[in-house]
């Protein structure tokens, strides 16, 4: 993600993202976030509703361990310290909420968009993102692999 996008969720979310930057010994968000700018509606959404539990039940140890980019999804990672059970379940299935929103969501985008492989690795991409930017990924789906070829010949006439 580019570090303005970034910068902007450390802005909003302090609290959470206070290792930003970090030192790589202790923290993955030493390296920033690892992920394309399209999902940045789908991080600041689930960050705005942790936040929102992390206020209203009181947790201050509740920090952002990593996000990231796996197997075509987002995945948020967080540490939790002294947490109750409540807590730490509302927060998993907000990340897990987060997870399923990113696998309809192109990564570079944020439009629509499907998973896409190119040999052994897998992004979730719109059809537009893989048409402009000459990606050689093509849709895992078998549905959707039609669905392109119906699309790029329309494009074609």
């Amino acid at each position: 993600m580019k570090k303005e996008l970034e910068l902007k969720l450390v802005e909003k979310y302090p609290r959470l993202l206070k290792d930003y930057g970090g030192d790589p010994r202790v923290t993955c968000l030493a390296w920033g976030m690892e992920c394309g700018d399209g999902w940045y509606d789908v991080i600041d959404e689930a960050l705005h509703m942790i936040n929102q539990v992390c206020i209203k039940f009181g947790h201050e140890d509740i920090v952002v361990a990593q996000i990231k980019e796996k197997f075509g999804q987002l995945r948020i990672y967080m540490t939790y310290g002294e947490c109750d059970t409540v807590v730490l379940k509302i927060i998993e299935c907000i990340t897990e909420a987060a997870l399923q929103k990113s696998r309809s969501c192109c990564e570079l985008t944020g439009n629509y968009g499907v998973l896409c492989k190119r040999g052994s690795w897998v992004k979730t991409l719109s059809f537009e993102a893989v048409q402009d930017a000459s990606h050689e990924y093509e849709p895992v789906n078998e549905y959707d692999k039609d669905a392109w070829e119906q699309r790029k010949k329309k494009l074609q006439v």
